[in-house]
């Protein structure tokens, strides 16, 4: 069980990992010289969030896949997917509605 748990534990961070580097990538394509400061923003954000729930919201609002397609890849309930989900944008909104207000008062 505990081989089990480790390996799904690597699996959640390689997919994590893998789409952080996917995010970024695309950021590069967006761009020419510089990268857009909401750009820049998000990813930052992204940092603060639990590896389980930036793996979620990468694979849905970034590589756009379907819940299901998630739950499948991590092995996890679909269930499990939503929640992750809902916490990461729940986590995400505060920080990035503190600097966009931090932006307008600059």
């Amino acid at each position: 069980m505990a081989v089990r748990l480790l390996i799904s534990r690597h699996r959640r961070s390689v997919v994590a990992t893998l789409g952080v580097r996917h995010l970024a990538d695309r950021m590069r394509q967006q761009q020419d010289a510089s990268p857009r400061e909401d750009a820049v923003t998000v990813a930052v954000a992204m940092r603060a969030l639990p590896v389980a729930q930036r793996a979620v919201v990468i694979l849905h609002y970034v590589v756009d896949l379907p819940l299901e397609q998630i739950a499948d890849e991590l092995q996890v309930p679909v269930g499990t997917v939503k929640s992750r989900l809902s916490r990461g944008r729940a986590a995400l909104a505060p920080l990035l509605r503190e600097t966009e207000e931090a932006n307008d008062h600059g």
